[in-house]
């Protein structure tokens, strides 16, 4: 890997390869950067007064080529050196360059200068006679990075952030490299190790692909911020001029001005706020980062970019997620079903669907449990299923569309489906708009299981007891004790025999009267039916005891001690 570089400094004409005698790029890497490139670096190179200043840096991204390079320019005050007419005033800049395969690996850029340290011009006398230049030319030769020394940098630990004031710099940070106009400046007051130690350490806390975005400059003392692109800069004694600005103290590490960027907005800076006692390493940092995209602009996602404990994440961003989830659902499968889903599900399931981007068959069985556990039916949604439902080779959707299309439903076709499936559709016919069509009573007939789980089940008896005795209803002669009837069933435990037609009521009431089962009102109601229908009691001497005891009682009866 390779690492490249420049100089910009004071030489007399006949060092330069340019033949210049100011201020100038002197050498520079030939290949990789054209004359835009080198205006674009040059003007963020700027001097603060001499008398205080030893060295500095400026920390910035670069795209050339198509790609991001880090550029680190040191800034060294060469206070005993002269030009060619005697005037002081020279200085040094020698500038890094590093592709992204090796910015990539490092936390900080101060680990990158690690790297170089050793080819880093102190004089001009060094480099006129540095090896890593060629002075016919002006270029320069890159520097060779072994990757051993690149494996030997700690990558994914995250520095710890300790002061209140060190946390609220990463949010506002955060921020200003979000804002589409840039926001106000950070002023740092402090040593320029001071400055360089600390946005080392706020450095890994800003994710790509917004920290490209952040620069700055370790000694800016009196520099103007109208005319300089950094978004940091570090004074010690004369403070920086022009634009709205918000000043840290490092000293005391308190800030100067409060400002409405240090609150958390994004859902990546709410994360980091909320979770900050969580956050582990640079891998934490971008996998939130990506969530934080993925609610903001729907950035498409796998499972591996995300966190994989997004708990914190979710507690931090529970009414964003859900508001997101609202909108993209209806964008989706419409309002209607979409309301219901999105009432339905926590914010840690709408937070999976976002990441998966609602997969069609996941999707589809939401709806299907969304449909059957609340009851939906064309006439509740108003609105017909999306077009992708319509064509799934889903064996549930397919008979709730049949249904929703006015159609029969056969035994065969729910055999289609697995037990406990069968169980919950038959469920949700009986308790919605087709629990009386006939054929359904079919299907019950010829499934004595689900027709008892249903019966027993306290959210679907009343609608099978309703059935039932609509059954009963059926034979006119015995109106007026249909529920009378149904709780002699229901105590001999007939009711599918009730179901299938193979049951003699006359024999119902027979082993009633015999067990005793019904109150004196309830025997006053079946004498009251009796008188009007006279039915026909040959056959059943407990009716016939009860109903005409003048025409004698046989001994049986009489010493029933129930009946």
């Amino acid at each position: 890997m390779k690492a490249f570089h420049f100089v910009y400094t004071k030489v007399n004409p006949e060092e330069s390869p340019w033949k210049k005698a100011d201020f100038h790029t002197v050498f520079y890497p030939l290949e990789l950067l054209t004359k835009a490139d080198l205006v674009e670096i040059e003007r963020r190179i700027y001097l603060p007064p001499l008398e205080h200043f030893n060295t500095k840096e400026v920390v910035f991204y670069k795209e050339i080529k198509g790609q991001q390079y880090l550029v680190i320019l040191r800034t060294r005050n060469l206070s005993e050196e002269r030009d060619m007419y005697g005037r002081g005033g020279i200085f040094i800049c020698h500038g890094f360059i590093f592709p992204p395969e090796v910015w990539k690996h490092v936390l900080n850029p101060s680990a990158l200068l690690e790297l170089v340290n050793e080819y880093v011009f102190f004089d001009r006398k060094q480099m006129l006679s540095s090896s890593l230049v060629d002075r016919k030319t002006g270029d320069t030769i890159p520097i060779e990075i072994p990757e051993e020394r690149l494996k030997g940098f700690p990558f994914t630990t995250l520095p710890a952030l300790e002061a209140e004031t060190e946390w609220r710099l990463v949010i506002l940070l955060n921020r200003l490299t979000r804002a589409p106009e840039g926001g106000p400046r950070i002023v740092l007051r402090g040593e320029p190790a001071k400055v360089t130690a600390l946005m080392n350490k706020i450095f890994p806390y800003i994710p790509l692909p917004i920290r490209l975005k952040l620069s700055w400059d370790t000694h800016f003392d009196g520099g103007s911020l109208t005319f300089y692109p950094f978004q940091v800069v570090g004074y010690t004694r004369e403070r920086p001029r022009g634009g709205e600005t918000i000043e840290i103290d490092l000293e005391t590490m308190t800030v100067q001005t409060g400002n409405e960027f240090f609150t958390p907005e994004s859902p990546y800076e709410r994360w980091l706020n909320y979770c900050r006692k969580e956050i582990r390493s640079v891998e934490d940092i971008q996998k939130a980062y990506n969530l934080s995209l993925l609610l903001e602009a729907g950035t498409s996602l796998k499972e591996e970019e995300v966190l994989s404990d997004r708990a914190c994440f979710i507690s931090a961003n529970k009414e964003i997620i859900q508001d997101v989830f609202l909108k993209r659902i209806k964008d989706r499968l419409g309002e209607p079903i979409g309301s219901h889903i999105y009432s339905a599900l926590g914010p840690e399931d709408m937070l999976e669907l976002l990441i998966e981007d609602f997969p069609p068959e996941k999707l589809m069985g939401i709806v299907e449990r969304i449909i059957l556990t609340r009851r939906l039916s064309p006439g509740i949604l108003k609105e017909a299923l999306p077009d992708f439902l319509l064509k799934t080779e889903s064996k549930m959707m397919f008979l709730i569309q049949k249904l929703w299309r006015g159609e029969s439903i056969t035994s065969t076709e729910l055999q289609s489906l697995d037990k406990e499936d069968a169980l919950e559709f038959v469920r949700y016919m009986v308790l919605t708009d087709w629990a009386y069509k006939e054929w359904l009573l079919g299907i019950l007939r010829e499934n004595k299981e689900i027709f008892e789980h249903l019966l027993s089940s306290y959210e679907t008896r009343r609608v099978m007891e309703e059935i039932l005795t609509r059954l009963i209803e059926q034979n006119k002669d015995f109106k007026g004790i249909e529920k009378l009837i149904l709780k002699g069933i229901s105590y001999l435990k007939m009711e599918f025999s009730l179901l299938r037609k193979e049951l003699n009521l006359m024999e119902v009431v027979e082993q009633c009267l015999k067990d005793g089962i019904w109150t004196d009102e309830e025997m006053e109601k079946i004498l009251q039916w009796s008188k009007k229908r006279k039915p026909d009691v040959k056959d059943f001497p407990y009716l016939k005891a009860f109903l005409y005891p003048k025409e004698g009682i046989p001994d049986f009866v009489m010493k029933d001690k129930d009946a």
